[in-house]
């Protein structure tokens, strides 16, 4: 009945990836900027996979080209930060340890050795980063990354706004939708005040602070034009006025705000629409396009894009531990089946598809009795939903806890007699939070201890 509330079934994601037009951000491009070299070449790979399919709204555009320096300019620099640092760190460490005058006051601490080693190593370092920065670019440097990037958006770019009038109606229209905090664009009200709040472009006056907005309005517009049924928009934005985020054991991302999905059907006559940040851009085509993407690839656009999917749950224990639950359980899940992933979407924390049925773990962290239980019927109930409605073939909850706890036994009885009130078809699995005696935490099923 509201499609934009819906969870995206298989067969719409191979439909997008199959179909879908894919529109960047501003900032998904500049990040190619921060990543290595082998990161770009995946990244264009992927792009070059789908040739006559990415579009690049004329605000994006313009924002790379006035921000592209400055990226440059900020890689380069931090070549001197990381410099001096190690210099100063030397210096003040030497220097200190000089004043101690061991070689008077204590026979048997020599540092002679250890202070070699340091200059070496230090030296070795300082060699290294100078050969990183002569193969970074600067700005004053022929940009090859720049052509590459204008190369796969060739004839690829919507056109410019047509005058100040249209630009002005835009305005006003999001100044209105900011005050209602109608996305995109309403969490970036501060720029009119951090950043300058206007620049001039051919004969043109841009606002900073419905930039967002005006990405989001041409995007719409392309659509509508062109007849885009499936469109896919990638961003490395985090804020919450594009993305739905709810409070599930910590923030969970649902995926767009269902707003922009309404109005991607209704102003854009798109059929289907979603949203990837960069590292799910990454997964999802080596999962759809059968593109070879590495772990270590993945955890490179993560980090520089600051990117989280998700914040997983967290539990206090008995142990000390405090820390993300979903992970432990994923190490042991993916040792039994290599196909398990932790879920995007906001329900369950991972999905395990093998042998043609897809089954949904869901994590409950056992942190007092009542409230567990609270959150276990409800958990319960929305895998049992998922299974009759055919989203799932199976679902297990996953109750988690210090297996020195005393609610824990207290708790699962209890949990196992109100799955079979929904007709016994959520399985419960029970574990512990277990601490090596190298100080590792594990996720143990009970049966294991």
């Amino acid at each position: 009945m509201f499609p934009e509330f819906d969870r995206k079934s298989d067969h719409e994601f191979n439909r997008l990836w199959k179909n879908a037009v894919f529109v960047f951000d501003t900032n998904v491009l500049l990040n190619l900027y921060r990543y290595p070299a082998s990161t770009r070449e995946t990244f264009f790979g992927i792009l070059k996979k789908l040739p006559n399919r990415v579009w690049a709204p004329h605000h994006v555009a313009l924002e790379f080209q006035r921000n592209r320096l400055t990226v440059v300019s900020e890689q380069m620099n931090t070549f001197s930060l990381v410099e001096g640092i190690v210099k100063n760190g030397r210096k003040e460490m030497i220097d200190k340890i000089s004043r101690l005058q061991l070689e008077k006051r204590h026979s048997l601490i020599k540092t002679e050795e250890f202070e070699s080693s340091l200059n070496h190593l230090t030296d070795q370092f300082l060699e290294e980063l100078t050969v990183m920065r002569n193969e970074q670019y600067d700005v004053g440097d022929h940009d090859d990354l720049k052509g590459e990037i204008e190369s796969v958006f060739e004839g690829a770019v919507g056109l410019a706004p047509k005058n100040q009038d249209e630009l002005d109606n835009l305005y006003k229209e999001a100044e209105g939708r900011y005050v209602n905090e109608i996305p995109p664009g309403y969490m970036d009200l501060n720029k009119s005040k951090d950043e300058g709040g206007e620049y001039y472009h051919n004969g043109l006056t841009y606002k900073k602070v419905f930039g967002d907005y005006l990405i989001w309005r041409q995007t719409l517009e392309y659509c509508k034009d062109n007849e885009v049924k499936e469109l896919v928009f990638i961003t490395d934005d985090q804020k919450e006025d594009w993305w739905w985020v709810l409070n599930s054991n910590g923030k969970k991302t649902v995926g767009p705000r269902p707003e922009l999905q309404n109005e991607a059907s209704i102003f854009g006559g798109v059929d289907l629409f979603h949203m990837y940040k960069s590292e799910s851009f990454l997964i999802h085509a080596k999962k759809y396009l059968g593109f070879d993407v590495g772990d270590a690839e993945i955890d490179e656009v993560r980090d520089i894009s600051g990117l989280s999917t998700f914040e997983v749950k967290t539990a206090e224990i008995g142990l000390g531990y405090r820390g993300n639950v979903v992970e432990l359980l994923m190490r042991w899940l993916g040792g039994l089946y290599p196909s398990a992933e932790i879920w995007e979407e906001v329900f369950p924390d991972i999905i395990v598809e093998s042998r043609g049925s897809v089954s949904g773990f869901e994590v409950l962290s056992i942190l007092g009795e009542e409230n567990a239980k609270k959150l276990a019927i409800y958990k319960i109930s929305r895998l049992s939903e998922m299974i009759s409605n055919g989203k799932l073939d199976s679902g297990f909850l996953v109750c988690v806890s210090d297996r020195s706890g005393p609610e824990f036994n207290r708790i699962i009885p209890n949990l196992r007699s109100k799955s079979k009130a929904w007709g016994d078809v959520v399985e419960i699995i029970n574990g512990a939070i277990v601490k090596s005696e190298s100080g590792d935490f594990s996720f143990v099923p009970s049966e294991l201890y």
